[in-house]
């Protein structure tokens, strides 16, 4: 692994792990200036260090206290990025249990820092991943 792909594995490795605690300034550090999240299978995006930081205070405040439960199921790392499997237990609106969400996430790399990333999940966590940005998402351009 070379010296540039294992300091990127590390900054995506630390930003998994500040998605669990209440630091945005510092996972927000953890990326490009101007990042890209793409959600699957609905195949649309948001971009920007603005949605960005809107999504994360979304996150912090709506997402992660629903959460009751999280493992990691698998990890890959390439060139390309961070690749985590989850499995996620938690409270979705409206509903008093928790209901149990596979998430794939690949958190991609930039030239120096992680560049954003690619979420693979069903629609009903997507939409409570996203909250007020659903209605501003984009389509993922076509390759």
């Amino acid at each position: 692994m070379s010296t540039m792909l294992a300091k990127l594995v590390s900054i995506a490795t630390a930003h998994s792990e500040l998605e669990t605690g209440l630091e945005p300034e510092a996972l927000l550090a953890a990326l490009e200036p101007d990042p890209v999240f793409e959600l699957y299978p609905i195949a649309r995006q948001f971009s920007g260090m603005s949605k960005t930081r809107r999504y994360y205070q979304h996150y912090f405040t709506e997402v992660l206290p629903r959460i009751k439960s999280f493992k990691i199921r698998s990890e890959a790392v390439s060139e390309i990025g961070l690749a985590r499997e989850y499995d996620i237990k938690v409270v979705l609106p409206g509903a008093d249990t928790p209901s149990l969400h596979r998430i794939f996430a690949i958190l991609t790399f930039g030239p120096e820092k992680l560049s954003g990333g690619r979420f693979y999940t069903d629609e009903k966590m997507l939409r409570l991943m996203v909250g007020p940005l659903w209605n501003s998402l984009e389509p993922v351009p076509a390759d």
